[in-house]
């Protein structure tokens, strides 16, 4: 039983079994930051200097702007769900100043990898992945989304893929992690002859996944042919 002034760690655990299964990875590593700082207040009684004491000791330990605003994030679900199961009155995440929140800028570039860097790589990727990470190179897709895609969302006479979903944690298709995430890319030559050549070792091991035949046009029946007309003076048939 829910209890009002239960201490914000239980709102932790109570969230943690039922997530959303695109974000079973990223709950349990917020809540790890979140419980040492206000897991033993009563969730009635955390005020905005909590959260902003919150936010300071996420920068203090190093973490960067877009991952401290995650975390956040996920705290402000947590009151929000507090504040309309009637266990608080107010979200405190919502009062912070928009200079109390932490920017989404990133701390440094990423770096990217050049052609020989990314042909070295695939030659150490054994047969099982290896069209995995080639969707993941050349479609710019996460692992789950490579993982979810369907031969439907392969359009070889357009040159797109369509990202429609994503692999969750049981193995079933769910939807993708944002809206943004839900795209049509360019289908790229190497990762276009890598999926031609996995359909088709797919085909030598499941017959039912080879593609199917149009069916031919049938001939129209022909018309019998009028017997020709006798020539004069030949003889009747019989």
């Amino acid at each position: 039983m829910a209890r009002r002034n239960g201490p914000v760690s239980e709102r932790c655990a109570e969230r943690e079994r039922t997530p959303r299964v695109a974000t079973v990875a990223t709950v349990h590593s917020p809540a790890r930051w979140i419980k040492p700082e206000l897991g033993h207040r009563s969730i009635a009684d955390v005020t905005v200097a909590d959260v902003r004491k919150l936010v300071d000791k996420l920068g203090v330990a190093g973490l960067a702007p877009s991952t401290v605003t995650g975390i956040i994030s996920i705290a402000s679900g947590l009151f929000r769900f507090a504040v309309k199961s009637g266990l608080a009155e107010r979200n405190p995440v919502r009062d912070l100043d928009r200079d109390d929140r932490p920017g989404t800028a990133r701390l440094t570039e990423p770096r990217y990898l050049s052609a020989d860097e990314i042909a070295a790589g695939l030659a150490r990727v054994g047969p099982t992945f290896y069209p995995v990470i080639v969707a993941c190179v050349f479609a710019a897709l996460r692992i789950s989304e490579a993982l979810g895609l369907r031969w439907r969302d392969v359009d070889f006479d357009a040159g797109t893929v369509t990202v429609a979903g994503q692999l969750g944690a049981h193995g079933e298709l769910v939807p993708v992690k944002s809206a943004a995430s839900a795209a049509t890319v360019p289908l790229l030559p190497a990762l276009a002859r890598e999926l031609r050549e996995h359909r088709s070792r797919q085909a030598s091991v499941d017959p039912a996944s080879r593609p199917r035949r149009r069916a031919r046009l049938r001939d129209e029946p022909r018309q019998a042919a009028e017997p020709p007309e006798r020539a004069p003076g030949a003889p009747r048939g019989r």
